[in-house]
């Protein structure tokens, strides 16, 4: 013998496999209402006008739905300020992430250097240890910084200057031809 399992109220002959749904609200009988049901007339709400309560006659108010009075006007945004301004360029999160502080250990003590200072030690000791990939990429970087220094731009080779002076010299001839190209 089988039984339904009984969900509803004790005496409810609701199916319990039908969703469960609300009685729509009635308006009040206009019998009921003060002042023969009059719009406006009795009632302490001082917000609902004559013309409100017919629109809003076939609104139904619920989850995601608020009262008319309290939606956003047509052209008022939600966020008047908006999103707030300044957002940040990778080179700025960049910068920010590599001169974070972070704890390392350094005989035997623990010191806070930056990231890229902690990525340098790394590669430092992985060049020492004979990792020839490491130690290139710290001569590379030792003679950048030089250059920087010193305020020398690095010489071209003569294929990059080849391909430069044919470049330029197509510029000086389009421009004596009319400059229409």
């Amino acid at each position: 013998m089988s039984r339904a399992r009984n969900t509803g109220a004790p005496g409810s002959d609701r199916d319990p496999s039908a969703p469960r749904t609300r009685k729509p609200r009635t308006p009040a009988d206009p019998a009921s209402v003060p002042d023969g049901g009059a719009p406006g007339a009795g009632t302490s709400n001082h917000r609902t006008t004559a013309s409100a309560a017919s629109r809003d006659a076939d609104y139904a108010v619920g989850y995601g739905r608020p009262p008319r009075q309290h939606q956003f006007k047509a052209g008022q945004s939600g966020n008047p300020r908006g999103r707030p301004k300044g957002v940040r360029s990778e080179a700025d999160i960049l910068a920010k992430l590599l001169n974070k502080k972070i704890p390392i250990q350094d005989r035997g003590r623990v010191r806070h250097v930056s990231v890229l200072e902690a990525a340098y030690y790394r590669v430092a000791q992985n060049a020492l240890k004979g990792d020839l990939k490491a130690m290139n990429f710290l001569m590379h970087r030792k003679a950048a910084v030089a250059q920087t220094r010193s305020g020398e731009t690095p010489e071209m080779n003569e294929d990059d200057r080849t391909v430069l002076d044919t470049y330029l010299a197509q510029i000086i001839n389009s421009q004596k031809d009319g400059g229409s190209k």
